[in-house]
């Protein structure tokens, strides 16, 4: 049995065991008069709580202690999570089990050390918990302890003989978190007890690859104390030394640092090693814009006319990256929106398709195995997005693609009803018992709907898990120009991966892959109030709720059709459209709330736009309306649409009835950048439709006069100009 195959048992067997359990629970009628409506018993509530006497009266009262909820959590993963150290003792004292997992296959030992509760951990230790327990991604406590930067959990962790080798799905081990997060104290640690500091991720990065990304400076002096002889030939799967990683990164004391501790070894290095692009350090450097770093290896006698495979010097991108930094003559009011789509729209070009054939193909290779893993995630592929819709502007950098999940939509059926909030709807299990049996794990207690953040998150565990068996030597042969990245985001709506490309057009793009899973619904919503455009109606739901404790609803989308309506549209009215995400992405914009970086695209979404477009074609749906000065016009109009909605709260939604487009959360923090970002790209539009139109009041007055004689008295010339 190959390693694909053991995992994809490993969930089967989960499968299983959640059944058995779930069967075993509430077979008794005995048992389930305990439940609640929403699952929970009166011993879950106590603990919520953190209500000692409630507690002692639930276990009195006769309710059984290792009864569990809708997620296959006892009381006691509960107290362990939320770290009520008392009510894990007295629950423990009543032989409560601390080996009861639950559907993601964490157990109480996993959640506490994911939190960094150590009284906790040491009391499920002293009891017996098992600390090689694994999740579905194959984490253990330690794993995350040592992620989270809990030393003291890993203390007693390693104390208790928990395995420092064991490595999550990805092949990350403890010490490569620790390491990667800049916890030295836990790296330290581990070492002292045996962590391999040669153990790789399946990409083949090793901890001290991720210690110098991330400019982890004690951590790496830890590791470079390390056998030199082992570490120093390591290579990821791409080829990347660690001088790659330092030139990402650009930290020029780390490399001095690097460069002391490989001195010895000199005469052996070729530290102008290339990369399975053709790519040296002084590449890297240059591509991420680390020019200091990049000064730096020139000084060292790196060769700044070496090209890679794809024949890009250092020294040629270097003045490709300042050429970009330069500005145009904006100076033509009339031209100036023509200008700026010249120089920012994309022509589509026989890299870009290329690029997109391998993008798609990366995509298909993770939702296949995902599948395997878990067949009720069976699936098709639909692309969206600006790339698809031709409305790309800058470069081609983001791919947007809906994973469309057929074996949960054969089992559904969908109700959107004028009750619920406006654009959302609940998906309901079909009567069948195959439906209840398959999507049990997924319902929400009360409603008994499929919750759109459980399929969320399970989608998400899949995804990752099937980088693990994709991001791997033979799979990557079969890419030209495409390196994948481990970085990924669990979003509200999806999963963002990353990749770097290296081509001929595009020296080097990082580009961010969209992965959003959503069912597809044969008929038009019930709150419409524009006709499908589709020959045959239909629309996509996506794992989206309109608030976080509103997880049984699913957000509508009309993806498809505003593709189709888009590739439709003359260039002329989408030239509004591109003109309108050119600004955009020529005015760069940012702000930092509570830790978190915005940016110009976060502030004003492109579905944003799209929707204030959308409404403008209803009320100028003539293309000598959109064409030479008529333009800037419709422009002007839909920016100051935007900052009046924006001021309001509310943009409605082109398709859907009273469906608010802004997100109400992110609007709360971010109301007055927004609106004022808009206001900044009103103000410069519209004062260039002021000059343009001065400019024609002007030409009309002097061609007006041109008939008139010059010769004449002045007195004669002005009543000809009355006249």
């Amino acid at each position: 049995m190959d390693l694909t195959d053991d995992v994809t048992a490993h969930y089967q067997l989960h499968v299983i065991r959640i059944k058995t359990t779930h069967t075993c629970q509430h077979s008794s009628q005995a048992e389930k008069q305990f439940h609640r409506q929403n699952s929970l018993t009166d011993l879950h509530e106590a603990v919520v709580n953190n209500s000692e006497a409630n507690v002692r009266k639930a276990i009195v009262d006769g309710i059984p202690i290792d009864l569990i909820d809708h997620a296959s959590q006892t009381a006691l993963y509960y107290a362990c999570e939320r770290g009520f150290t008392n009510l894990v003792n007295i629950l423990l004292q009543h032989d409560a089990r601390h080996d009861i997992v639950d559907l993601s296959h964490t157990s109480p030992l996993w959640a506490a050390a994911q939190k960094g509760h150590a009284e906790i951990v040491l009391a499920l230790l002293q009891h017996g918990a098992d600390p090689d327990q694994q999740a579905n991604d194959n984490t253990t406590a330690l794993y995350h302890a040592s992620y989270e930067g809990h030393l003291i959990c890993v203390y007693h962790l390693v104390r208790f003989k928990a395995s420092v080798h064991l490595a999550k799905n990805s092949g990350a081990s403890p010490l490569f978190v620790a390491a990667r997060n800049g916890h030295y104290r836990i790296v330290k640690h581990l070492l002292k007890h045996g962590a391999n500091p040669f153990q790789t991720q399946a990409d083949g990065r090793s901890p001290l690859h991720t210690a110098l990304l991330y400019s982890r400076t004690r951590c790496a002096q830890l590791l470079f104390a390390c056998d030199r002889l082992r570490w120093i030939p390591q290579l990821d799967i791409y080829g990347w030394t660690h001088l790659h990683f330092l030139a990402k990164n650009g930290n020029i004391r780390m490399a001095r640092l690097f460069f002391h501790h490989v001195s010895r070894e000199l005469k052996s290095i070729d530290f102008e090693q290339i990369d399975s692009f053709g790519n040296t350090p002084l590449h890297i450097a240059q591509f991420y814009r680390k020019i200091r770093f990049a000064n730096y290896l020139i000084e060292k006698g790196f060769d700044i006319d070496r090209p890679n495979f794809f024949q890009w010097t250092p020294k040629m991108i270097d003045v490709a990256n300042r050429k970009n930094q330069t500005k145009f003559d904006e100076s033509s009011p009339k031209t100036y929106l023509t200008q700026l789509l010249g120089m920012h729209r994309i022509d589509y070009t026989s890299e870009e398709d290329e690029m997109r054939q391998e993008v798609e193909t990366y995509v298909q290779l993770l939702i296949v195995k995902m599948e395997k893993f878990d067949p009720l995630f069976r699936h098709d592929l639909i692309c969206s997005g600006s790339y698809y819709e031709r409305t790309r502007i800058g470069v081609p950098n983001e791919f947007d693609y809906m994973i469309n999940l057929t074996e949960i939509q054969r089992l559904c059926t969908f109700v959107d009803d004028i009750s619920y909030p406006p654009g959302y709807g609940r998906l309901y299990p079909l009567s069948m018992d195959e439906a209840h049996e398959k999507l049990r794990p997924y319902l929400e207690p009360i409603t008994q709907c499929v919750s759109s953040m459980k399929i969320r998150k399970r989608f998400y565990q899949l995804l990752t898990s099937a980088r693990a068996f994709v991001i791997h030597q033979e799979t990557i042969q079969q890419f030209k120009h495409l390196k994948f990245e481990w970085t990924s985001g669990d979003k509200r709506c999806g999963t963002a991966i990353h990749a770097e490309w290296y081509g001929s057009q595009y020296a080097s793009l990082t580009i961010k892959i969209d992965v959003v899973p959503c069912l597809t619904i044969y008929r038009w919503p019930c709150m419409a109030k524009v006709a499908c455009p589709l020959a045959k109606p239909e629309f996509q739901i996506i794992a989206r709720s309109p608030k976080p404790d509103q997880t049984d609803f699913w957000r509508i989308s009309t993806s498809r059709s505003e593709l189709v309506g888009f590739l439709s549209l003359v260039d002329e009215i989408k030239d509004a459209y591109l003109s309108l995400k050119t600004l955009r992405h020529i005015n760069p914009y940012e702000c930092r709330i509570d830790k978190v970086t915005y940016v110009a695209d976060e502030l004003l979404t492109s579905y944003m736009i799209k929707t204030e477009f959308l409404h403008e074609i209803s009320r100028y749906p003539q293309r000598q309306q959109w064409i030479k000065g008529g333009l800037i016009h419709r422009v002007t109009s839909i920016l100051k649409r935007l900052h009046r909605h924006l001021q309001q709260g509310s943009i409605i939604s082109f398709y859907i009835q009273n469906y608010n487009v802004i997100d109400g959360d992110d609007y709360a923090r971010l109301r007055s950048f927004e609106i004022k970002y808009v206001g900044s790209l009103l103000k410069q539009v519209q004062e260039k439709a002021r000059m343009m139109d001065r400019r024609v009041t002007r030409s009309r007055t002097f061609a007006g006069s041109e008939s008139i004689d010059p010769n004449l008295p002045l007195r004669v010339r002005a009543s000809t100009t009355s006249s």
